[in-house]
């Protein structure tokens, strides 16, 4: 598939995700739609959670060029979007308008954005990092992308336009790359290189690794999960390096790790690399090719500058995938980037993927996939059904693992305080991805769509009703396997000492595969629900601030006795005994 074909699919998702957005908050507006393409750019280009990209968007008239500001935990990023329009003189006043912010001058502030404009005096005044980024659908002119060059350093504005979009999208690959020359490609060090094992070290002038790049561009960061902005403005503290102090680079700068497949050294010291991949150090490399490519020869000449690289031979497919994500840990890579890097997701992917859906564990994934390929997708037809709203069967791997950690691991509070947790790396990855954990595809599928069953037919999620409703999408799939748990005891088909976990994913694709059956469970969960937060003492737990409530009191042992009880009523209930003699039918328990 060309990339023209690939920009044309991603400029089909865009839409559709925009319209999906505006069908969910029935409002067709431009405002609606600038606020859908806003959340589809944190998302799907920067990596965020839905519920933290919906929370970031900064809502209201003059918000001084601010749709929305994000904390992704190693940087602010200050966002604003143009969709189906773009001005070049759109991009001046968003570098005005938070240039001011930053500095303090911002003058007649709406009360919303103080709050904002105070977090980001602070990160500026503390030089924590915080990135401004202008974002269209369009496609930048020739005339523009010329101008961005010429946008003063502070602070600096990173520009995407639809080939951006797609450049990001399109380089988040991780795979062994395919597009790598057959034939060993040549570097030469500056001195004799430092071996160790299978690997070196090795200073490289930065006349010749700016050569090295160049050549290699197209091929050298296929496995690299974290990519360089090619239309954005080179990183500013490389770039004054590079310019300023260009010979004590190798001091300020980490370096460059590379794989490679195989490499040899000649007797004049000149390295014969196969296959290098830059793993770590991206923007790093290009950002000394792209100034050292500024420089005529005579300039070129002068530079006494070098970059450390290092060079690992490793022809194991894992082995560099795991180089590629523990060199980029200290990065602004989000742990959603690296499930792709993982054998049990990809296997999981697999395997999902044969029961007719898209299990995303590279963001952006789907977007960049072909129509004729999504129009393949049909889903599982045992789960028909459990309702999808504009059903696109596309599961993303984040999502799919909070769904499984509130279902099967009793685990709910981390889907709303601390996702990443989930994440590989995460604090709880390990926990809820055990190294003997079943291979059924269900454990993951299942719990997913319960909840986007929940999201279609009861509201979780939407714009509209009551806050824990809006904010409830994995809470209901806790209180159904809570319900689900319960419900099996009493049929005495779960030994009461234990808990639905992953093995028992057999079990429950039984009870979720009938209709009759399913549409009791979501009922009694849904009424379970009801009662539970029309409780005096959760009301007074909540307190007006049902996310927090969420981020942890939810599973205090106060609030859980209350949910309990509620479970219990409701299985004692008229509509509670018949799910469980619907259930000991569709069990065949006697």
């Amino acid at each position: 598939m060309s990339s023209i074909e690939r920009t044309e699919n991603l400029t089909r998702s865009i839409e559709g995700a925009v319209k999906g957005w505006c069908e969910d908050h029935e409002d067709n507006s431009t405002k609606a739609k600038a606020a859908g393409f806003a959340v589809w750019c944190l998302t799907e280009v920067f990596g965020f959670d839905r519920d933290d990209a919906i929370d970031s968007i900064v809502d209201g008239r003059d918000d001084r060029s601010m749709d929305a500001v994000a904390d992704d935990g190693n940087r602010l990023v200050v966002l604003q979007t143009k969709y189906n329009s773009h001005e070049w003189s759109e991009i001046t006043k968003f570098r005005a308008d938070v240039a001011a912010i930053g500095a303090g001058t911002a003058t007649n502030l709406a009360r919303r954005l103080k709050p904002l404009a105070a977090e980001i005096r602070t990160r500026r005044q503390e030089d924590s990092p915080v990135a401004y980024y202008y974002v269209t659908n369009r496609r930048l002119s020739q005339t523009d992308l010329d101008k961005i060059g010429t946008l003063e350093d502070e602070p600096a504005i990173e520009v995407l336009d639809l080939d951006g979009i797609y450049q990001v999208l399109a380089e988040r690959e991780s795979e062994r790359p395919t597009n790598s020359p057959n034939t060993p490609v040549q570097l030469t060090p500056a001195v004799e290189s430092l071996k160790f094992e299978d690997s070196l070290i090795t200073p490289i002038h930065l006349v010749e690794f700016s050569r090295f790049v160049a050549e290699g561009e197209k091929w050298l960061f296929e496995s690299n999960v974290r990519q360089y902005l090619s239309r954005s403005k080179v990183n500013k503290g490389i770039r004054d390096t590079l310019e300023e102090e260009p010979e004590h680079f190798w001091r300020f700068n980490n370096g460059v790790t590379m794989v490679v497949d195989d490499f040899s050294e000649k007797a004049d010291g000149t390295l014969s690399l196969l296959k290098p991949q830059i793993v770590n150090g991206c923007q790093t490399s290009l950002s000394i090719k792209e100034v050292i490519s500024s420089l005529d020869a005579r300039q070129k000449k002068d530079v006494r500058g070098h970059v450390l690289v290092r060079i690992i031979k490793e022809p194991s497919d894992e082995e560099r995938r795991k180089i590629t994500q523990f060199t980029n840990l200290q990065t602004a890579v989000r742990g959603k980037d690296f499930f792709a890097l993982k054998d049990f997701q990809r296997d999981l992917k697999r395997r999902v993927d044969a029961l007719g859906y898209f299990y995303e564990i590279q963001t952006g994934s789907y977007d960049m996939t072909d129509d004729s390929e999504k129009d393949k997708l049909r889903g599982d037809s045992r789960f028909a059904h459990l309702k999808w709203a504009r059903k696109d069967y596309r599961i993303q791997a984040i999502e799919a693992a909070k769904c499984h950690a509130a279902g099967f691991r009793r685990k709910v509070s981390v889907c709303y305080a601390n996702p990443g947790n989930l994440a590989p790396n995460g604090a709880l990855y390990d926990v809820i991805f055990p190294p003997d954990l079943t291979t059924e595809p269900e454990a993951f599928l299942m719990p997913f769509l319960l909840m986007k069953h929940a999201e279609s037919e009861l509201g979780y999620g939407s714009a509209r009703g009551e806050s824990w409703r809006r904010r409830g999408r994995y809470l209901f799939v806790y209180a159904a396997f809570r319900v689900l748990d319960a419900a099996l005891k009493k049929a005495g088909r779960l030994d009461a000492s234990s808990s639905l976990d992953p093995e028992h994913a057999p079990l429950v694709r039984e009870v979720l595969a009938n209709e009759a059956t399913t549409a009791n469970l979501v009922q009694i969960a849904d009424a379970v629900l009801e009662g539970f937060f029309a409780d005096s003492k959760i009301d007074e737990l909540v307190n007006e601030d049902i996310f927090a409530f969420l981020k942890g009191p939810i599973e205090k042992d106060e609030s859980l006795k209350i949910l309990d009880l509620k479970i219990r009523k409701a299985l004692d209930s008229q509509q509670g005994r018949q799910f469980l003699v619907q259930l000991k039918t569709a069990l065949r328990i006697s």
